[in-house]
């Protein structure tokens, strides 16, 4: 008999064998955090709606892949949803906080499936001087719109060129105004109760 959970098709039984899914954190530029997030939450048949980036799901025929990219008409189509990935553009020197993402999930959360989850990838920012933790303040509203927030990943990227005097100019910057330079980003995971 397989054992599996509600929102996934992993079998418990045999957990030792999954040893390519991360339970951990995504620290790896490697990791295609994609694949994990679809592995850990979804299942064959689901629907998955995507916001922000463009994701390469192209190999992954097994599951209803809906781009919804400030298009509210194709959340409005579906009745219901088994898990969102949300990852807006964050330009790390003109991010400013949009209240149009926040308007955008709180619209496809209501399609979401109870006891389903959410997926927000965002970047902090660093302009004027200040750090912006933007990833946190769009995590505090969506627990304001009664999201429950199950994890937070956190994942190595590359959002800055950072070779040969892009670096050097970055390292300057950062020991004279006293950050560091960004090089991650957060994965929220929201369940729906």
């Amino acid at each position: 008999m397989i054992k599996t959970n509600r929102y996934n098709e992993i079998n418990l039984e045999k957990w030792e064998e999954y040893k390519s899914v991360c339970t951990d954190t995504f620290w790896n530029k490697n990791i295609d955090i994609f694949s994990q997030l679809l592995t850990r939450y979804t299942k064959t048949n689901d629907t998955v709606l995507v916001f922000g980036e463009n994701f390469n799901f192209q190999n992954d025929t097994s599951r209803k892949i809906i781009n919804f990219d400030n298009n509210k008409k194709s959340i409005t189509q579906k009745k219901k949803v088994q898990f969102i990935i949300a990852c807006p553009n964050n330009k790390p020197l003109e991010a400013v906080f949009d209240s149009n993402i926040i308007d955008i999930l709180k619209l496809a959360s209501k399609f979401l499936e109870k006891k389903r989850f959410l997926a927000f990838i965002c970047n902090d920012a660093y302009f004027n001087n200040k750090l912006h933790l933007y990833g946190f303040e769009y995590a505090s509203r969506l627990i304001q719109m009664g999201l429950t927030l199950k994890t937070v990943i956190i994942k190595e990227t590359n959002n800055l060129d950072l070779k040969g005097l892009s670096f050097n100019l970055w390292r300057y910057r950062s020991l004279e105004k006293g950050f560091n330079v960004i090089n991650h980003e957060y994965i929220f995971i929201f369940e729906k109760v």
